[in-house]
């Protein structure tokens, strides 16, 4: 029996990549770097943002030096605009409140920093989830499962009675590597075909789809 799912933020909870690409093309701009167009962000993010700012500088000036300044330079802006544009998915909303009154227990686990992660699912979805991961400095990124083990922990069920909720192939890797049950979402930033190479045991196309998977006999 399901007991637990954790989601992925970016791509699954909430359609943040407006925020996401402002921020990164911002830090370009400064620079007097080509940006990008917002839709080619989809394929830049996931993987935390030292590597989305790797993918988004051009290939001769990622330095050490330069991806620094340009991690200093995309902070400060997402600090300050990280939420003028990220909303919830459609339905995404009434989904939790449902899978609470059901009793499931709901986690988050991002790649995004830590804190940034926290800010923006408390002023999204206030205490809905617990425990909340970002990134954290001693703990290794998606698809390293260490942190997705650690949620199941704190929420006290076993890996194998939690989904892992995801739009992309690093959070099918990241549930195949703790034991999980892979649950893609095919309304996020990546495609079918992804989901499916990396392990997805099920997808769904919309988020009241996800009940099915926690409709428990009465």
């Amino acid at each position: 029996m399901h007991l637990a799912c954790i989601f992925d933020l970016d791509g699954t909870l909430a359609d943040s990549l407006q925020d996401l690409a402002d921020a990164a093309n911002h830090a370009l701009r400064a620079q007097d770097y080509p940006t990008h167009e917002t839709p080619r962000y989809r394929f830049f993010v996931g993987n935390g943002v030292p590597k989305l700012l790797e993918r988004v500088l051009p290939e001769h000036a990622r330095t050490p030096e330069t991806l620094a300044h340009t991690r200093t330079l995309f902070d400060a802006y997402y600090r300050a605009h990280g939420l003028d544009h990220t909303r919830p998915y459609t339905g995404i909303l009434p989904l939790l409140d449902i899978l609470g009154k059901r009793g499931v227990k709901l986690a988050v686990l991002s790649n995004k920093p830590d804190a940034f992660a926290k800010e923006i699912v408390t002023a999204l979805f206030g205490n809905r989830f617990h425990p909340v991961f970002g990134n954290r400095p001693d703990v290794p990124r998606k698809p390293d499962p260490a942190a997705a083990l650690e949620a199941a922990e704190i929420m006290a069920v076993c890996p194998e009675q939690c989904l892992f909720l995801g739009d992309s192939g690093v959070d099918m890797q990241t549930a195949a590597a703790a034991g999980m049950i892979g649950v893609g979402v095919l309304w996020g930033f990546r495609d079918r075909a992804e989901l499916l190479e990396n392990g997805a045991k099920k997808l769904l196309s919309r988020p009241e789809d996800l009940l099915e998977l926690f409709a428990y006999p009465a």
